[in-house]
């Protein structure tokens, strides 16, 4: 009876000292969660946007969405949609005589979206980039003495509908509403 007694009480205590700890944990009180460092992401672009070197110059701003939804373990932390900014990192304008345009982008950072919430004043900064693109070559007339026919060649262009991948840069902890 005594041994019986002895595990019921073990058990009681047991169970009183996993809920007081669960009760007392600030990050499961508060709901705070983690976004870690180098985990990569989806982003897009505003539908039909147009990036394009014939456009933007260098340190213009683009802006830029959440192409899927940030989970960490299977909990939905930053929703689809969220929106943030990307910097024009290098542009050049298509010239005369096969000179291409190009541009640079750099994702910079997200903004929270959802039932978690960023610290006042914070973002969620990211690294990453769409590939450089470069504008295609135009060929020269077939006569070269009217140099009048010469077209200039294409525009570098990011399209605007595709989806890249970014990484966080930096660890932040979100917290829900």
């Amino acid at each position: 009876m005594k041994k019986e007694v002895s595990r019921s009480y073990s058990c009681v205590i047991v169970v009183a000292f996993v809920v007081l700890t669960l009760i007392l944990s600030p990050s499961v009180w508060a709901g705070k969660i983690q976004l870690p460092k180098d985990k990569e992401v989806k982003i897009g672009f505003e539908p039909n946007a147009k990036i394009s070197s014939g456009d933007l110059k260098a340190g213009d701003s683009v802006n830029i969405a959440l192409a899927e939804a940030i989970d960490i373990g299977g909990v939905p932390v930053v929703e689809k949609g969220a929106t943030g900014k990307a910097v024009v990192k290098d542009a050049k304008k298509a010239g005369w005589l096969h000179k291409r345009g190009y541009i640079k982008l750099e994702f910079v950072y997200l903004n929270g979206k959802g039932d978690f919430q960023l610290p006042s004043g914070s973002k969620i900064m990211l690294s990453g980039a769409p590939l450089e693109k470069k504008g295609s070559k135009r060929l020269f007339p077939a006569i070269p003495i009217l140099p009048l026919f010469i077209l200039p060649a294409g525009q570098g262009t990011i399209n605007s509908n595709a989806v890249y991948p970014a990484t966080i840069k930096e660890s932040i902890i979100l917290e829900s509403k």
